[in-house]
């Protein structure tokens, strides 16, 4: 990993995940309609999500934090994020 950044549309952040061009994202808005088709996508491309307690992503849950990644770096990901503490904690 060599930098996070973010690019204020999940469209294009799951379009560079499916591509292999970024490792992971994560979101503590979660809206359907930014995540479904995205979400579709990544799973077809061989990619990995789930919310941050492990629980896998559904349009219908609308709190918590999604992490995404291309693959096995999944784990990496979750393990990653976690010293920061749960979503929305300051």
């Amino acid at each position: 990993m060599q930098a996070v950044q973010s690019l204020r549309c999940s469209c294009h952040e799951y379009r560079l995940l499916a591509m292999g061009q970024a490792d992971f994202l994560t979101a503590t808005m979660l809206k359907p309609w930014d995540h479904a088709a995205g979400q579709l996508v990544l799973a077809e491309a061989g990619g990995a999500s789930a919310l941050e307690d492990g629980t896998p992503y559904t349009p219908t849950r609308h709190e918590g934090r999604l992490i995404a990644a291309s693959g096995p770096r999944m784990l990496e990901a979750l393990q990653t994020l976690r010293p920061f503490g749960p979503a929305g904690a300051s």
